[in-house]
């Protein structure tokens, strides 16, 4: 083993904002879509299974301006990250399923996060290290 707890999650469909921490790549599968995120950690895309390597970082999520409906991310070369169509508003997030931005993750902008330390990363974090 290669000291991960797991080798899969689903944290799709949630507040989670910020980048995908680096932690992840550890994952052997993850499902990240319709979150908040707004980058991915370089070492995530270079450390996917060889088969989806070739899709880049789309292979983890789509980038803001475009969508793939089945899991927001590039799949194979026939499920691709699309862009969102003219005169639709983006989505201005990373893993979009659509390009309606009523559809967001809880519809409309993030909430302000708690007053105290809370460190949505720093959880997913500690959750993947032994």
């Amino acid at each position: 083993s290669d000291g991960c707890l797991f080798e899969y999650a689903d944290i799709s469909e949630n507040y989670l904002t910020g980048t995908v921490p680096a932690e992840v790549a550890s994952l052997k599968h993850v499902d990240l879509y319709e979150n908040r995120f707004t980058g991915i950690d370089r070492l995530v895309c270079e450390s996917q299974p060889a088969d989806q390597l070739k899709y880049g970082c789309d292979g983890i999520l789509c980038k803001p301006g475009f969508f793939n409906e089945k899991e927001g991310r590039q799949t194979s070369d026939s499920s691709k990250c699309e862009p969102c169509p003219t005169g639709d508003i983006d989505h201005p997030y990373f893993g979009a399923t659509d390009c309606d931005s009523q559809d967001l993750p809880f519809g409309g902008p993030a909430p302000t996060p708690p007053a105290d330390d809370f460190n949505e990363n720093e959880v997913v974090r500690e959750a993947l290290e032994t």
